[in-house]
């Protein structure tokens, strides 16, 4: 009998490990949202594995979304005393951690599927042929280079010590010391691109309408230095000052050179530009990283739209340069309309910056705004929670993997790691590019905008504006 009972231990054990199995497939399979969400979140993965590995990762996608319930029911009923009661706020804690470790879990799994099963449509790394013909998809790739870091240098030094200088007349005493500690504290942790930085900082600069907190804001993190402003009167581009900035002298070549790259700017929106910006700078961050900037859109005022002299020379000739002008302006006014104050509800605080953050972004959202529109009918949670992991994780390729899984619903890898992102080059490719008739969900998100009159009507004026740009 001694023998006997650890094989009868075993064979419990056995048991009960086969009941919880058939109790997460059962749990998949009932609920047909869960259902729904597991096949989103494997992608093309679904036309490849193998019945025994689909119900591995459906094994691991049910205990994360049991511990998904279990933590969202649990801040639900402690909602009222997780700030009094430490006992309340360790659980939850306890409970997040255990869902981010199976949702890296989850991430890990799918990974090494589709290195399996999908590694090989990935185009293999080659060496850029300098004979080949940039295409239109290079030039849109091109406007969507992301700043991930500041390379700090004596030149922007000398922008921030400036820009500071200029604020000290203008803010009160107390806002001007606050600034101040916050750009000491941000400089000596070389956190140029924080978001909860740049909060802090427009926390202030927003006080003051009479300003560009955002101008403002990039020349003190080291985005941008701002060249020249322009405005547009009786159809003439007149070079002007902006209240707290300092701009150099120009020479008559670059004086030339703006003026002609602000007329394109002007042309390629005339009738749309005025509703949404006041003018035109040209800026230049030393390195390639932005191409246009849009600037303050949530004051209720008209903000400004600018330009990298730098990136463009100064007649934009050549079809690829073309093709990137107009993606990068476009960009930029899609991510003004897209956080306008009739999208957005600013009275709920200044939690947005320049840093397109989503996660914060999707806070202020009106509901029935684009953006949350969007997101409802193209993403979800586990499908963002997964783009999340990809682009956090410690492997290096986990963000090309996601893609891959995903590359009937992205047009790209950049858009593919934020819903802000996606729908920024979906207008973009709206306002930009004829009807798509193509099946795929990346052309229905290019679609998704013929719902909308008003977006209809800037696109049509648009293409009109391009045309007579092409017959110049």
């Amino acid at each position: 009998m001694k023998k006997k009972f650890p094989i009868i231990l075993i064979v419990i054990f056995s048991i009960f490990a086969l009941l919880k199995i058939a109790f997460f497939y059962i749990y998949i399979d009932s609920v047909r949202d869960n259902s729904i969400k597991f096949e989103s979140i494997i992608g093309a993965l679904r036309y490849s594995i193998k019945p025994y590995e689909e119900n591995s990762l459906k094994f691991t996608f049910a205990q994360l979304i049991h511990s998904l319930n279990n933590d969202i029911n649990k801040s639900d009923n402690d909602k009222i005393n997780i700030n009094s009661q430490s006992e309340n706020m360790t659980d939850y804690l306890y409970n997040v951690k255990i869902a981010s470790n199976q949702a890296i879990s989850m991430n890990n799994a799918l990974n090494k599927y589709t290195k399996k099963y999908l590694l090989h449509d990935m185009d293999k790394e080659k060496s850029p042929d300098m004979d080949k013909e940039k295409t239109i998809e290079d030039a849109y790739l091109d406007t969507q280079e992301i700043i991930t870091n500041i390379k700090w240098d004596e030149k922007k030094s000398a922008v921030q010590k400036l820009q500071m200088q200029n604020l000290k007349s203008i803010l009160s005493k107390e806002d001007y010391t606050s600034l101040t500690e916050i750009i000491d504290t941000m400089n000596s942790e070389e956190s140029y691109l924080t978001a909860s930085t740049h909060q802090k900082i427009l926390s202030i600069l927003l006080k003051y309408t009479d300003i560009d907190s955002y101008l403002i804001l990039g020349q003190l993190c080291g985005k941008f230095k701002i060249l020249a402003y322009y405005e547009i009167e009786n159809g003439s581009i007149i070079q002007k000052e902006l209240k707290a900035i300092t701009t150099d002298t120009l020479s008559t070549v670059d004086d030339k050179k703006y003026k002609n790259l602000i007329n394109m700017q002007s042309l390629l929106l005339d009738v749309i530009y005025p509703k949404y910006f006041k003018g035109f700078f040209i800026f230049t961050d030393e390195e390639k990283g932005l191409l246009a900037y849009a600037s303050d859109f949530q004051n209720k005022q008209r903000g400004y739209l600018g330009i990298d002299s730098a990136d463009f020379s100064s007649g934009i000739t050549n079809d690829f340069e073309k093709s990137r002008f107009y993606h990068s302006v476009i960009s930029e006014l899609a991510r003004v309309i897209l956080l306008g104050n009739d999208q957005v509800d600013y009275s709920k605080g200044n939690g947005i910056t320049d840093s397109d953050n989503f996660d914060i972004i999707r806070i202020f959202s009106k509901k029935d705004s684009y953006l949350m529109q969007f997101y409802n009918r193209f993403w979800d949670d586990m499908l963002y929670q997964d783009s999340f992991v990809s682009s956090i994780s410690t492997d290096e390729n986990a963000k090309k993997y996601f893609f891959l899984r995903h590359s009937r619903e992205f047009l790209n890898e950049y858009v593919s790691q934020d819903p802000f992102r996606d729908i920024i080059e979906s207008m973009a490719r709206f306002m930009l590019e004829k009807k798509p008739l193509e099946v795929e969900q990346k052309y229905q998100k290019i679609r998704f905008f013929y719902e909308f009159s008003e977006l209809i009507d800037i696109k049509q004026r648009l293409a009109l504006n391009i045309k007579h740009l092409e017959e110049q």
